[in-house]
């Protein structure tokens, strides 16, 4: 189990393991925690927009 999975919902994200989840350097994952913070559901939105807009 990772450390995303075993943190409760109402917690952000832990940020190496967020950046390496969904594959976007650390400073874009730091800006989306800080933005978001326990909102990981909005969280992840925002990472996967900015993963797909990448390509």
């Amino acid at each position: 189990m990772t450390d995303i999975e075993r943190k409760p919902a109402g917690q952000p994200y832990e940020l190496f393991a967020f950046a390496r989840r969904h594959q976007i350097a650390l400073e874009r994952a730091r800006f989306i925690i800080e933005q978001f913070g326990a909102d990981r559901p909005g969280a992840d939105a925002a990472a996967k927009a900015l993963s797909e807009s990448d390509f």
